[in-house]
Parts: structure tokens; C-alpha cells; sequence
């Protein structure tokens, strides 16, 4: 939501020609009660030594956001469930009907449990597992693959109107970017003084999806089901590297290396298309949508997908 901006208009040699401010266009205002948003977090943790070459670390994670920032619709103009002007609320909120039952909720949960190993013997290792629960009705999505709309940092396309609200049915649920368990293996051997492999392999939960529809603003955002219905396939590569060292110097090195990016060429399906229909037909009155007619035929097939294996190879200096 853009209330002000300062706008600066530069000719082709860098003149400034005008710098003024660029008010909102569509006459949006400011709930005089609003609230910053805040975030209260927990971490819980416990670290030590096991023999001379190992230490273990575990800790826990609880993050919950609150007072969220949304520009809703006023009704000043209308009766319609989207007629304006829109004003800046926190979500829920006391003044105006759009946000009053809209509590959003975000709350993100973690614990891991890492296991290295310093470098010794001609080696090096690092063993983790993260398991994560990232749940709400207020999503942000910033992947290009899965975000069906472009997003704000405090303000994003939900609470606009019928189907965005995140009071709506089956709103409440893993967000997009949810992934319960994750693995990561990470190591490192030095053959001699030149030579060095390493190794890196991650094993991580698809994203949950759930079928959805237009909604009154245009985006795809009218759940049809409840969120995280659908998960995406569990994602699982591996990368190698092999590093040759040509020149040594006390001020720098020069060294090629070769990376083999997703050696077993997974290329797992990462984002699906869920939207079930591409019509859209309202009412003025709820549930505010008729029945959709105009099925989506690529519905449910995937529409992103981890790059396929590749090889990258470098000159590296260093100094």
C-alpha cells in the first residue's frame, strides 16, 4: 500500500528536473488507532564439546508476528464488500468492518539438532536436521515459482475483498513455503596439499499447496480447500566439488575447481499450478461468488521444477 513517496526525475546527464512528493492516487487513508507490527521471539538453545574433534548444537526457535499492517476497505463509498476509500489497519481491527473479525495470524516454529566435525586428518564434516512448522492465514510469499502475485514487505493483496480475506474458509494452514523437515550433510577432504573434494547433499519437504480460484480483485487467492491440502515432492540433491590448487604465494593462491550441481539430475517438481478455475462470476451478496464454469486443463501439473544437473568450472584467485 503506497500512502507517500518522494518522486526525483533525473534527465539523461543526471539534472535533477523535479523532486517532489507523489501522494496515493486512490485516496487512502490511515486508521488513527493503527499499531506497529512487532514480532516476539523465543530461542532456546544448548551448545558443547563431544571429544576433541566434535561439538553438537541444538536449539529452538518460536517467532509469532503480530499487529499486522493492511490497507482494507473503508465502505465510505459504498455498501460493496470492496468499495473504498482504503485506509491502513492493523489486523483485526475496531473501526472498520473489513478487518474487525480478520486476525491474521503467522507463527513459525523450529528445532535443529547440528553435529560438526572441525577440520582434522585430512577432513571436515557437518550433519544437521531441521524440523519447522511456518502456519497462518496471512502469506507472503516471495518465490517467483509459487507467488501467484507480487507482495509487499507490511502489506500484501489479501483483505481487498471476497476471497482474499484471511477470515475466509480454509485460510488457516502451512504457508508456501512450509517445509517440516529438512537434512543437510555437508564434507570435506583434502587429498594432499593441493587437491580437495567436498561434498554436499540436502534432503528437504516439498511446499504445500492447496486448490484455489479468483477472488474479487483479480488475483488467485478464493481457497477451495483447506491450506496445505497438497505438498509438493520431497526435494533431495546433491552437489560435488574438486578443487586443484596451480600456485601458492604468502599474499594469495590461484586454483581451478569443477562443481557438479544435482548429480543425480532430480529435477523434482518445486511449484504446481492450483488453480482450479480461470472464470470468475460475483454477487453482491455472500457467499459473494457464483459457481465457477471454466475449468483450468493444467490445473495440478507442475509448473516449476529443480534445475537439472549441470557443471560449472572456475579459475579462482584468492588474496
Amino acid at each position: 500500500m503506497r500512502i507517500f513517496q518522494t518522486q526525483t526525475v533525473f534527465d539523461l546527464n543526471g539534472n535533477v528536473l523535479s523532486d517532489g512528493p507523489l501522494a496515493s492516487t486512490t485516496g487512502k487513508m490511515i486508521d488513527p488507532a493503527i499499531k506497529p507490527i512487532y514480532t516476539n521471539e523465543i530461542v532456546l538453545g544448548y551448545s558443547t564439546v563431544i571429544g576433541e574433534q566434535y561439538s553438537l548444537d541444538t536449539f529452538f526457535v518460536s517467532r509469532g508476528m503480530h499487529n499486522f499492517i493492511e490497507d482494507v476497505p473503508s465502505r465510505r463509498n459504498g455498501t460493496a464488500p470492496d468499495s473504498g476509500p482504503y485506509v491502513a489497519a492493523n489486523l483485526p481491527c475496531v473501526a472498520f468492518a473489513a478487518c474487525q473479525s480478520a486476525d491474521a495470524q503467522r507463527t513459525y516454529r523450529a528445532f535443529t539438532i547440528d553435529l560438526s566435525r572441525r577440520f582434522s586428518r585430512k577432513w571436515m564434516g557437518d550433519v544437521s536436521y531441521t524440523w519447522s512448522r511456518f502456519a497462518g492465514n496471512f502469506d507472503l510469499d516471495y518465490s517467483p515459482a509459487t507467488s501467484p502475485i507480487a507482495v509487499f514487505n507490511t502489506s500484501s493483496f489479501i483483505q481487498d475483498g471476497p476471497g482474499t480475506n484471511v477470515q475466509d474458509p480454509n485460510r488457516f494452514g502451512p504457508l508456501f513455503e512450509d517445509r517440516p523437515h529438512v537434512f543437510k550433510a555437508f564434507g570435506s577432504y583434502a587429498v594432499n596439499e593441493r587437491v580437495a573434494l567436498s561434498s554436499y547433499l540436502r534432503v528437504q519437504s516439498g511446499t504445500p499447496w492447496a486448490a484455489r480460484a479468483r477472488d474479487w480483485e483479480g488475483g488467485v487467492l478464493n481457497f477451495f480447500e483447506p491450506a496445505g491440502s497438497h505438498r509438493n515432492p520431497t526435494w533431495t540433491n546433491l552437489d560435488l566439488m574438486g578443487s586443484y590448487r596451480l600456485v601458492q604465494h604468502r599474499r594469495g593462491q590461484v586454483s581451478v575447481e569443477a562443481r557438479l550441481l544435482n548429480v543425480f539430475n532430480n529435477q523434482t517438481q518445486l511449484s504446481i499450478d492450483s488453480q482450479q478455475f480461470l472464470d470468475l462470476r460475483t454477487i453482491a451478496t455472500a457467499p459473494y461468488f457464483a459457481p465457477y464454469q471454466q475449468a483450468n486443463p493444467f490445473f495440478s501439473l507442475g509448473n516449476g521444477f529443480a534445475p537439472p544437473r549441470r557443471l560449472h568450472l572456475a579459475a579462482v584467485v584468492s588474496f
